[in-house]
């Protein structure tokens, strides 16, 4: 269902006739089997969990914002699968499987009922798909016309895979392509769990990030001191969305890994259909820009630096 002009628009029922108690009782129901009994769900201040032997437990957290990460004509259970989906993302570029998740809210009073209704229904539908429980959060009122989602991701994994760890003479590569997201794909975007997971298993693996700010921003980050990334701009997966090669570097939320390997090793036997591509590797440059053209040397310079929130 999509709404053509606002979720704080129209006759039907808001969230302020519920009251929170009516409100938590709505969500709860809507969730189901998604959340387990306490006190491995709701019920108590605290939710329990237990990693398993041998694993160390990951932690992160994103929300979604209405008029930031969605649009208020864009369907309700879309922006709640994709609360869920992004911060899987993060579990999968750790080289992670998902656990437990909480979710908050904090919502204006007019905001529609049937909209979050839809909006719940997304989120449990996505955590049926990916086996992740919600087992707890809050509820908090704003001002009129606010919605904003946050979950809390917890994950496991024998080896974590860190941003840091590439050296010079590495290769990059990375899943999918890249750019034109908000054409759509940013909702309907598969976090690449499988992939970070085997990844993770590989002898040769370095150093891996999700790409939800751009390469422009979030490749650099992978970097270290003294270097630079020589990138063959040719090689670059375009999406079938994306404008430019510079929609590439600086759209954001392709969620698509990123990930270095050892110097003289190549990435071989992968097992998805997910597309796989190297393109580039880090040289040693004394770091005076972090990104340059293989072919040519230059710099590489975008009209953004990737996605930054507070940055016009």
């Amino acid at each position: 269902m999509t709404w053509a002009t606002s979720p704080f628009s129209g006759s039907g029922p808001i969230v302020g006739d519920l009251g929170e108690i009516g409100l938590l009782q709505t969500i709860r129901s809507i969730l189901g089997d998604v959340s387990p009994p306490s006190p491995q769900g709701i019920g108590d201040d605290c939710a329990t969990f237990t990693p398993p032997p041998g694993e160390k437990l990951l932690l992160t957290t994103d929300p979604v914002v209405l008029g930031i990460h969605f649009t208020a004509t864009d369907p309700a259970a879309k922006a709640g699968a994709k609360l869920l989906k992004r911060n899987l993302s993060d579990i999968a570029s750790m080289g992670g499987k998902p656990g437990p998740a909480l979710l908050a809210f904090a919502m204006g009073p007019d905001l529609q009922t049937d909209w979050l209704v839809a909006f719940v229904e997304g989120l449990a539908t996505a955590c049926r798909e990916y086996g992740v429980p919600l087992v707890g959060g809050d509820i908090t009122s704003a001002s009129q016309g606010t919605f904003i989602a946050n979950l809390t991701q917890t994950g496991t994994a024998s080896r974590p895979v860190l941003r840091r760890g590439a050296k010079p003479a590495s290769p990059i590569s990375v899943t999918g392509s890249l750019g034109g997201s908000f054409q759509g794909r940013h909702l309907d975007f598969i976090p690449r769990l499988q992939e970070g997971q085997f990844l993770a298993t590989l002898g040769n693996l370095l150093s891996m990030t999700d790409l939800s700010d751009g390469l422009a921003k979030d490749l650099p980050g992978l970097l270290p001191p003294g270097t630079s990334a020589s990138l063959d701009t040719s090689a670059i997966p375009l999406s079938a969305d994306a404008s430019s090669l510079d929609a590439a570097f600086c759209d954001g939320e392709d969620y698509e890994l990123l990930f270095t390997l050892e110097p003289g090793t190549l990435l071989q036997d992968w097992p998805f259909a997910t597309q796989c591509t190297k393109i580039g590797e880090i040289i040693q440059s004394g770091e005076r820009e972090p990104l340059l053209d293989s072919q040519t040397g230059n710099p590489l310079r975008f009209h953004k630096p990737g996605y930054a929130h507070f940055h016009s």
